[in-house]
């Protein structure tokens, strides 16, 4: 009996020498392999690739293209409504644009990097890299922490399983597993387990390290009226309707000739902007404490910006026009002053 106590304190201890120096050898082996997973992506000047994610009932296509000076196109593809969501940049700018397969929606949007990195987005090659197969990983410090946390479970000739488990702050039991081909130490796979059920994966399709980028990898063209309109730019929207405003004032003189007194027609302008602001003070005081989502001010504020293009544009128009009268009575009786032409209404 006492022999059997000895032989059984015996191999306790050596067991737990042995799990003593295995975790730190573990712990070195994962740092080095998470290590390598990351290299493998940061050493590269351009990246594409194509990668299916599938999470409950949604089923998405990713294509993406990175370069390492900062350029990159996401293509985001709904398989089941045809929604695709692309997003692209460089280090100043990011730009999106959205639409259905039908054309029912269309989104186009533009804002400093910044903006979009602060929103949570991936930043750097790796991580934009890996943002797929690591869920919350937006950094390549964070995609490094998720790596290291894993335990190899399983080491094929071709590839690497890791897992980890932990808990949902509800409590719920999750697996999350990553697999790492061996060739080219890219992340080909990643499932999480809920509960024993598969919740969502991403699988890489296709990869292409160092691509020759056209383009067309790197760059969506949106519609040009909804890459320039008042919303997404307001400042060259605004100046280009004043122009072709302008210029067909300008044709329309030459081809509407008739005497015009510009005198009557500026006071009757300068009549209508100031009733269009008493009405709109009117309207912005009616509006003051009002509730709703959107607020009630936000109904002014609107008819404001569209009464100034507006103005701004009927301007610039009236000014073509007066430009080409003054033009074509300079050439036939001499210059005309500004608003001598009292003969017509």
């Amino acid at each position: 009996m006492i022999q059997l106590a000895v032989t059984l304190v015996g191999s306790l201890r050596r067991v737990f020498l042995a799990l003593t120096l295995f975790a730190p050898v573990a712990a070195v082996a994962n740092d080095a392999l998470a290590e390598r997973v990351l290299a493998a992506y940061a050493s590269l000047q351009g990246y594409c690739d194509t990668v299916t994610l599938q999470s409950h009932e949604i089923a998405l296509e990713l294509r993406r293209c990175y370069t390492r000076d900062g350029h990159y196109k996401r293509s985001e593809l709904v398989t089941q409504s045809g929604y695709r969501d692309v997003r692209w940049g460089d280090v100043a700018r990011a730009y999106s644009w959205s639409t259905r397969s039908d054309g029912s929606t269309n989104h186009y949007a533009e804002e400093p990097a910044r903006t979009w990195r602060d929103a949570g987005h991936p930043d750097g090659l790796a991580a934009r890299a890996l943002s797929p197969f690591l869920r919350g990983a937006q950094t390549e410090g964070q995609a490094r922490d998720v790596l290291r946390s894993m335990e190899v479970v399983e080491n094929g000739a071709e590839v690497i399983m890791l897992q980890r488990q932990r808990k949902s702050p509800a409590g719920t039991s999750v697996v999350e597993r990553v697999w790492v081909r061996k060739a080219d130490s890219f992340v080909i796979r990643s499932e999480e387990i809920w509960d024993g059920r598969l919740a969502s994966s991403a699988t890489l399709v296709e990869a292409r390290a160092n691509p020759t980028l056209t383009q067309a990898d790197l760059v969506e063209r949106a519609p040009f009226f909804q890459r320039y309109s008042l919303k997404t730019q307001p400042t060259v929207f605004t100046g280009g309707l004043a122009a072709v405003s302008f210029l067909f004032g300008l044709a329309l003189s030459l081809g509407w000739r008739r005497p015009r007194n510009w005198r009557r027609i500026w006071l009757v302008y300068a009549k209508g902007i100031g009733i269009a602001i008493v009405l709109l003070a009117v309207l912005t005081l009616l509006s003051l404490g009002g509730g709703g989502h959107p607020p009630a001010i936000i109904v002014p504020m609107i008819l404001g910006l569209l009464a100034g293009v507006a103005a701004l544009a009927l301007a610039a128009l009236m000014l073509g026009i007066q430009l080409g009268d003054r033009g074509r009575t300079s050439g036939s009786a001499g210059p005309a002053p500004l608003g001598e032409h009292e003969s017509g209404p």
